[in-house]
């Protein structure tokens, strides 16, 4: 969290007017410090939160920092997964939790800022652009039309899959998965237009270190 936001963000969590004195107080500070601090666009280091948390008594949470700063918080939806092999699960809207993101990398990777969410993955057919099981993909759910080549995560049969797709003639669609042990197939709209939908394009995945 940066100095610039800190005033404001007191003021939402106690519901009440908090002075630039307080903080100072609080940080054991002088105002023209704090005020130099907001002129750099400072961030508030660990020290500093402990003493905010303690002179004002309240706790920072882990999402405070996305909310009150640069980042985005983006939802992660439900426990579902999107399967890299055979499915398992519906897209659901349910949130379960958040992650952070910059949004100037957000911007930088041209994923939507309203539309986007995270969801988690299983199996071995992306391997290794996507480890299943522990890789989680942004995906923008505004992005439905097709570019060859590039993964998106769509719906057959009430499963959620994550493949690269390629447009064909006739209203096909070839999905292509990354790991060579798992064949290509075909989709045939005309048949399967009822069980198919797109929910969006893989735009970034998040792999632990």
């Amino acid at each position: 969290m940066k100095f610039a936001e800190l005033q404001n963000y007191l003021i939402n969590k106690l519901r009440r007017q908090v002075t630039q004195t307080e903080i100072a107080q609080a940080l054991k500070l002088e105002k023209s410090s704090i005020s130099m601090r907001i002129k750099r666009n400072s961030e508030l280091n660990v020290a500093h939160k402990q003493r905010i948390e303690e002179f004002f008594r309240i706790k920072f949470e882990d999402s405070d920092d996305c909310i009150y700063s640069e980042n985005l918080p983006l939802p992660i939806r439900g426990n579902i997964e999107a399967s890299l092999g055979t499915g398992r699960d519906v897209f659901s809207e349910e949130v379960t939790d958040y992650f952070c993101l910059p949004k100037s990398l957000m911007k930088k990777i041209g994923a939507s800022l309203t539309d986007s969410c995270i969801i988690n993955t299983t199996g071995s057919s992306m391997y290794p652009t996507i480890i299943g099981g522990q890789d989680q993909i942004l995906v923008d759910l505004s992005k439905k039309e097709i570019f060859d080549g590039k993964i998106y995560i769509f719906r057959m049969d009430n499963t959620l899959f994550a493949k690269r797709l390629q447009k064909l003639p006739k209203d096909k669609i070839r999905v292509i998965s990354d790991n060579a042990d798992y064949e290509p197939y075909t989709i045939d709209l005309n048949e399967d237009s009822s069980n198919f939908e797109i929910i969006g394009r893989v735009m970034w995945i998040s792999r632990p270190c």
